[in-house]
């Protein structure tokens, strides 16, 4: 492990150099969510691209994670960042031309979202070569400042791009900002010692990692739960935007997203500050209640403070709670392991989020919306604890994902406080 101080300095320098892209990416990404919903006017399709942003995560992680581990990090980011230019720019031609559709952002979705989930494990990983141990959490504070500047600002960003449907101009800033982020890379030196010998076979080198991963409590807990926790945040998170987009205006729901990003930055700094608790598993579970509180709250009071409101308190959670994970694989998983098993826990996490999504869409467009109209079959049943009317639907779906996320959580924590094997997951 590399500890002096010219690796900050190197560090520093990784991290600027990805901060535009993160910026310019996550604002491109909130256009085109805008421009599908608002062409379509569907949930459904919506939810569609979402997955398509999510799936190839989870199907390129056993490969992402062996290239980690084989090349380091900075080769596997050079990469990566490469076809995400690539795919940007034929995006760019697509919506001059006038041949952009969804079925098109979807692809282009599923395309960019392999770059990204190979990228995020190989930043992870060159950055843990940087970091000296003892200041992991504050380092993992910084990397989440960098995504949390990039959430604060891209949703008041692409509404006020959008409002004059420029689709264009977020790609282009997306498309710069990642010319710049290579540019940085390639003068960067690598960092020795990120380059292992995996066994040659993709299946062989994974499953060491899953072995290793399942025989450590603390991961072992922290994944169970993530994978039935990701799907109660699939069903409500995945319509998030579509129902702030039933309820105010394009630029309000930017703005209430941009507010969701201040928390994210809160969380980020407090994580900088402090480093984080001494029971890592304990405070992810924790935090993930107060979460999924945040989202029934959004979703149960309509007014657009609310929404600033819950929005910013859940984002501080989960600015938080990513940081935790991040801290817990590092000091947990040996230095040869860092790249599959970064990969691996990332896309287990995901894999239940996009069915849920897309699960979560087909309820809302085929049952709940139709049956919370005026008139519907549930609108005079649930009139005196639920209003109808146009996003009421996705609404109750939000309420039920939030509440079932808060009780698994606090289910969790009741377990931890119970089992024998606490010390030894939480110590």
């Amino acid at each position: 492990m590399l500890s002096n101080p010219s690796t900050w300095s190197r560090f520093l320098s990784l991290w600027f150099g990805q901060l535009p892209a993160q910026l310019c990416t996550a604002t491109s990404e909130f256009a085109a969510g805008i421009w599908v919903f608002q062409a379509r006017g569907s949930a459904l399709d919506y939810a569609a691209t979402l997955a398509c942003a999510i799936v190839p995560v989870v199907a390129v992680a056993p490969w992402a994670g062996v290239a980690v581990d084989r090349w380091g990090g900075r080769r596997v980011m050079l990469a990566a960042d490469t076809l995400a230019l690539g795919v940007c720019i034929a995006m760019m031609f697509a919506w001059a031309g006038g041949a952009l559709s969804v079925v098109a952002v979807c692809v282009a979705n599923a395309l960019s979202a392999a770059a990204r989930g190979t990228h995020r494990s190989a930043y992870q990983c060159q950055a843990r070569m940087l970091i000296p141990e003892h200041s992991l959490g504050r380092g993992n504070g910084l990397m989440r400042i960098g995504s949390s500047l990039a959430q604060l600002a891209a949703p008041t960003l692409a509404g006020a791009l959008m409002a004059s449907a420029n689709l264009g101009a977020a790609l282009g800033l997306e498309a710069a900002s990642l010319a710049l982020a290579l540019g940085v890379l390639t003068l960067q030196a690598s960092v020795r010692g990120t380059q292992t010998n995996p066994p040659n076979s993709v299946g062989a080198a994974n499953m060491e990692a899953l072995r290793w991963l399942w025989q450590e409590p603390r991961l072992r807990t922290v994944m169970v739960f993530g994978l039935l926790e990701n799907s109660m945040l699939g069903l409500g998170m995945g319509l998030a935007l579509p129902m702030l987009l039933s309820r105010h205006t394009p630029t309000q729901a930017g703005l209430a997203l941009s507010l969701a990003g201040v928390g994210s930055l809160l969380g980020a700094l407090v994580m900088l500050a402090w480093g984080g608790p001494r029971c890592l598993v304990r405070g992810i579970l924790q935090l993930d209640a107060g979460f999924g509180f945040a989202f029934v709250l959004l979703a149960a009071i309509p007014q657009w403070l609310v929404a600033c409101a819950t929005l910013l308190a859940a984002s501080v959670c989960g600015a938080l709670i990513e940081a935790y994970q991040q801290t817990l694989l590092q000091q947990r998983v040996p230095e040869v392991l860092q790249g599959r098993v970064q990969a691996l826990t990332a896309g287990l996490s995901l894999a239940t989020f996009p069915i849920a999504a897309l699960v979560a869409g087909l309820l809302a467009d085929r049952w709940l919306e139709p049956a919370l109209q005026p008139g519907g079959v549930w609108a005079q049943a649930l009139a005196p604890w639920w209003p109808s009317g146009s996003g009421q639907g996705i609404a109750l779906l939000v309420v039920l994902a939030g509440a079932l996320l808060t009780g698994l959580s606090l289910v969790g924590n009741l377990w931890l406080r119970e089992s024998r094997l606490s010390p030894a997951i939480t110590g």
